[in-house]
């Protein structure tokens, strides 16, 4: 047991007397003390107390059989921060020769629970498991253990504050005297420790990251790990004191063949942050090793890599070899060979021959001649054979030769044996990633090789799993199903994983499906942290003719007698599932096909914005984004800084100069013109300061938003966070059409599309605006307290701006300058703006909807008034409280945003000003009164 401390004794005591009392299992424990000023001329004493503490327990223990502690301390004259103390006790253990088959690294504000250490120990070898794609509706579908889940190298616990699938809600106690648990409530944390302990027993979930603040290597991983270091350390000193260690480490182990768990049973709490805020802020959390760590794994992630297609047919048709050629054909130009495995004799495939091409029928002949010798000789010639007819469906030239295995398998029908022969052949033509196609689907024709290309190369490592979409093509190519399960309104095409990074050749394999595999899916599963999203979608036709559709729908209903509704996407009344869906052609919804859908994603930055905020955009938008571009808003002469420079480069973005000179429409339009000279059909914006709950729904919703035929733009609703917890809605247009050059952003501060609506309105075309299907959370008024004034003073000195540019055209100005006075509590200010916004409003509605939720606020305050003077025997007691619940939620209180040191964002505005802006509208309508005679 290794716990690197900075010396700090009040974690370190509480830390190893939690250990003592949690211990059912005997340990030796390496205090790693690497101290901080503060406490570099005490470190032989708190060495010396945890030995005292150490010595207490030995003396208490009821007999020989509890469990003992071993103690060495380990002391370096200054800090040398976490990855440096990690490497420092790693290299003691590796000099003492030691006999230690596992070694749990933890930090010093850890708090474990009792049976922790037994219960991580025991995970290496489970009794069931779990993968993060392996759910059903109420949770994760937890089996057996088996081959899924040998080789487990890394382990570690559920805990409250790490990131990732580690993370779980914990119960939350006002104990009397007013501490929480985290401090005094070891016997809490060890009863919810058990009750999941009782509900998770021998249960791992299979993971691609684990938090590093506590876990248990298996020593052969740590041997493994320092052979890829060029055997000088464990953790890499690239990355500083500490920060994406656990990430680096996290690869590395995959990489090396070792699978990483999460112990379901085990709980262990996290106190979190306390040496790196305390001591070492420049570390920012970690944060300040992204691009160190981006950098050690560079030359990994943009070398050339090859990627082979993974194909299993069964050809029963003659369409279906059709469907293959033109698969193959579609495939290459873009990837580097072809594992193709043929699961039935076609033989009787031959009916309607005059489809094929010369070689497809002479191909289909060879298999229907008769045959002497065995099984085994048929299946070897059918091999051969295939082989060469895939051989000549290959056509176009590359740089390099394409490489085509083509096999036949026999025997009783196993999807999942079928996918994972098909893998192993790919795995035996060198793959560095596999594309896993269907051979009725072809790859979208906007899809170029440097599209997959750049999937492989993002700058992430741990990316390692891409997910696609597909359009089901319906009774021609011009036209696709979209009603449910085919899509999910907006939210979502069918899809699923297909594209994988080959890490280890032995354990990636699939593992699901049901006892003869069906629907196991594509792709070896892997951790949430390693999918991302595609913006490529397969055209799919192998639904396309009705004849095909009622074969394999009484195919399925035979091979699969008690089909899973999960798995199957129909549901029965009698509660399993079916595949009515194949055949069902009543209250049917089709849409077109549109190959216009490449998306070009823009964001404004700034030398004050977080490049951790950069980066986490740019992760998740550079698989479903072709483009990127990131408009850089400081003055002429302030160039960008080296690390953004380098993010937008790694990511394949473009960063235009445009500086914000009160003018934020000005300068989003800046991206528009950059991605609309790129190509991009599609516009996505965001801020840095805005999230997705989860960016990959978020990224598969966006992708399926773009093949709307008559939209013209997304409407995406915010969730503005405040300091204090409490939020906040708003909207505005974040995706939106690129052709024809109509639409722009207009206006100083809060700009929007609204102005290049009411120009199209004019030339008669209306454009339809739909609301995305998720939520975006913005946390720009989450700061402190200076940092939000700032930002408020500044967008109310633009509105003011805005509106003396064009006082009587500025209604939505106006609505914002009444917003922004409400978060000041001023409410006679709020509707004097409202007033004159609905009267310049135009075809504007959010005037009129704001004014009315001003009012609804005011009924609100009233009836409550009313509603308390009300005896409950009343009969209007009941009947006000029912409305009070209504317009609560239709119209919930508008919050009042923190003041600093008493100051508002609309002091600088006083009521001469207000009035003379007023004023300025008023005489505007005087003299157009004028004008017109009215």
């Amino acid at each position: 047991m290794i716990v690197p401390t900075v010396g700090r004794p009040d974690l370190v005591l509480g830390c190893v007397q939690r250990l003592l009392d949690s211990a059912t299992v005997s340990f030796d424990l390496i205090l790693m003390i690497n101290p901080v000023d503060d406490f570099k001329n005490h470190s032989q004493f708190l060495a010396r107390q945890v030995q005292s503490i150490i010595e207490a327990y030995d003396v208490s223990r009821p007999n020989d059989q509890s469990p003992k502690i071993g103690y060495t301390p380990l002391i370096t004259d200054e800090a040398i921060g976490w990855i440096g103390a990690v490497n420092h006790a790693v290299d003691w253990l590796v000099s003492q020769e030691h006999k230690y088959t596992h070694v749990c690294i933890m930090n010093d504000d850890a708090l474990p629970t009792r049976g922790w250490l037994a219960g991580l120990r025991e995970a290496f070898n489970p009794v069931r498991y779990a993968t993060s794609g392996n759910v059903n509706p109420s949770g994760f579908n937890y089996q057996p253990a088996d081959d899924g889940c040998t080789k487990i190298g890394m382990v570690g616990p559920v805990s409250n504050t790490v990131a990732g699938m580690q993370r779980v809600q914990v119960p939350s106690y006002n104990l009397q005297n007013g501490e929480a648990f985290v401090v005094n409530g070891q016997q809490i944390q060890d009863g919810f420790a058990n009750s999941r302990a009782a509900v998770y027993e021998g249960a791992v979930l299979l993971s691609s990251f684990l938090s590093g603040f506590c876990v248990m290597y298996d020593w052969r991983l740590i041997e493994d790990v320092y052979k890829q270091n060029h055997n000088e350390y464990f953790l890499d000193p690239a990355l500083g004191i500490g920060g994406f260690d656990d990430n680096d480490i996290a690869v590395k182990a995959a990489n090396a063949g070792w699978r990483l768990a999460i112990a379901q049973s085990v709980y262990v709490h996290h106190i979190a942050h306390q040496t790196l805020d305390n001591y070492f802020p420049e570390a920012q959390r970690g944060l300040g090793a992204l691009v160190p760590f981006l950098k050690v794994w560079e030359e990994h992630t943009t070398k050339d890599q090859s990627l082979i297609a993974v194909y299993r047919v069964a050809i029963k048709t003659v369409r279906d070899l059709v469907y293959l050629r033109n698969s193959i054909q579609r495939a290459s130009s873009l990837v580097d060979g072809f594992a193709v495995l043929l699961t039935n004799d076609p033989a009787d495939a031959l009916a309607n021959s005059n489809l094929l091409t010369q070689e497809d029928r002479d191909f289909l002949w060879l298999c229907k001649e008769p045959f002497e010798g065995t099984e085994h000789d048929r299946a070897h010639y059918l091999s051969h054979c295939f082989s060469v007819l895939v051989q000549s469906m290959i056509e176009g030239e590359k740089p390099t030769a394409i490489a085509a295995h083509a096999k036949c398998l026999q025997g009783h029908f196993n999807e999942r044996d079928e996918r994972n022969t098909a893998i192993r052949m790919a795995y035996e033509l060198d793959a560095d990633w596999c594309i896993s196609i269907d051979h009725d689907e072809v790859i979208e024709p906007r899809v170029k090789r440097s599209h997959l290309v750049r999937a492989m190369q993002h700058p992430n490592p741990m990316v390692g799993l891409y997910d696609f979409g597909w359009v089901n093509h319906w009774n021609t190519p011009f036209q696709c199903r979209t009603d449910q399960p085919w899509a999910d309104g907006y939210k979502s095409s069918m899809r699923g994983y297909r594209m994988w990074r080959v890490r280890s050749t032995d354990l990636d394999q699939i593992h699901g499906g049901n006892e003869i595999g069906l629907h196991c899916g594509n792709v070896p599963d892997r951790g949430v942290m390693e999918k991302r999203v595609l913006g490529i979608r397969f055209r799919h036709y192998g639904y396309m003719m009705q004849d095909d559709r009622v074969r394999k729908y009484v195919w399925y209903n035979q091979i699969d007698t008690s089909p899973d509704a999960t798995q199957t996407l129909g549901y029965s009344t009698e509660g399993g599932g079916n595949y009515n869906h194949l055949v069902n052609e009543e209250r049917i919804s089709i849409q077109g096909y549109t190959e216009e859908t490449s998306i070009g994603f823009t964001m404004m930055y700034h030398q004050k914005e977080s490049i951790f905020d950069l980066y986490r955009h740019l992760d998740y938008a550079h698989g479903v984004a072709d483009h990127i571009v990131i408009v850089w808003t400081e003055p002429e002469g302030v160039e960008p800084d080296e690390d953004t420079q380098y993010i937008v480069k790694r990511f394949g973005g473009h960063i235009v100069h445009h500086p914000m000179n009160d003018h934020m429409g000005e300068t989003r339009n800046a991206g528009l013109r950059k991605l609309r000279e790129l190509g991009a059909d599609w516009c996505w914006v965001m801020d840095p300061d805005e999230h997705f709950s989860d960016p990959n729904a978020a990224a598969v919703s966006i992708r399926r938003m773009v093949e709307t035929l008559d939209g013209w733009a997304w409407m995406f609703r915010f969730k503005n966070y405040r300091a204090d917890g409490n939020f906040s809605y708003s909207e505005n247009t974040r995706l939106f059409r690129l052709k024809h050059d109509r639409l722009w952003f207009h206006d100083r501060v809060h700009e929007t599309l609204e102005r290049s609506f009411t120009a199209l309105g004019k030339d008669g075309i209306h454009p339809q605006v739909r609301f995305a299907p998720f939520v975006v959370e913005h946390f720009g008024l989450n700061s402190d307290g200076a940092r939000t004034h700032e930002k408020l003073s500044r967008y109310t000195r633009l509105l003011v701006k805005q509106i003396t540019d064009n006082p009587a055209k500025s209604a939505g100005a106006w609505t914002s300058l009444g917003l922004q006075y409400g978060n000041d509590g001023d409410l006679t200010s709020q509707m004097r703006c409202y007033e004159v916004a609905m009267r310049t409003a135009g075809n504007a509605y959010l005037p009129f909807r704001e004014a009315a939720l001003f009012y609804l606020r005011q009924a609100t305050k009233l009836l409550s008034q009313a509603h308390d003077r009300l005896a409950p025997s009343h009969d209007l007691h009941r009947i006000t409280k029912e409305q009070l619940e209504v317009l609560t939620k239709i119209a919930p209180s508008q919050p009042i945003l923190d003041t600093v040191n008493g100051r508002k964002a609309t002091e600088e505005i006083s009521s001469l000003d207000l009035n003379d802006l007023i004023r300025n509208v008023v005489m505007l309508f005087e003299k157009a009164a004028e004008q017109d005679g009215k």
